[in-house]
């Protein structure tokens, strides 16, 4: 049975990954900030036909990234496949520029994969095999008004992971 990791699993495309890949019966460790949806999603991957392994936190803290890590192996020896989905964006214009915000984007959006990266990429290369998909936008190549920040992430992290794609 394949295991497969999906951050962001909270909702939209996170959860919908979620439960499309328990209709093939794979084990799915859910990865989100918010509890009750993390839950919800556990409920609908298991009437799908998998088993969930739920991992609530944020990407955006790599102990917390390490931990869900630990325990995925514990309880299913590693991961086959990762994607990584978690993401966030808060709308500004320029005019009111923040460079928090940018920072905020970017601790999940960038540094939350590469906390997941960081943690993933040596358990695939010794079993040999392993699958990592990381979900950008549009956004990374055509920016968009008043979304600097998310469409600076998306860019970021769609080079990233061409760069670690190509090595």
């Amino acid at each position: 049975m394949i295991r497969v990791l999906v951050t962001g699993a909270t909702s939209g495309l996170g959860r919908e990954t979620a439960v499309q890949l328990a209709r093939r019966g794979w084990r799915v460790a859910l990865s989100g900030r918010r509890r009750e949806q993390l839950e919800e999603t556990a409920e609908r991957v298991v009437e799908a036909g998998g088993k969930a392994l739920l991992l609530h936190g944020s990407v955006a803290d790599p102990a917390e990234v390490r931990g869900h890590y630990a325990a995925i192996k514990a309880a299913w020896g590693g991961l086959d496949w990762a994607v990584l989905n978690a993401g966030v964006g808060d709308s500004m214009d320029a005019k009111d520029f923040s460079a928090e915000t940018v920072r905020w984007t970017f601790e999940t959006n960038v540094f939350g994969a590469c906390h997941w990266l960081e943690a993933v990429i040596p358990g695939m290369i010794a079993q040999g095999s392993g699958v990592i998909a990381g979900v950008s936008s549009l956004a990374a190549f055509r920016s968009m008004p008043k979304s600097g920040p998310y469409c600076a992430s998306k860019a970021a992290l769609s080079s990233l992971l061409e760069a670690a794609r190509i090595d």
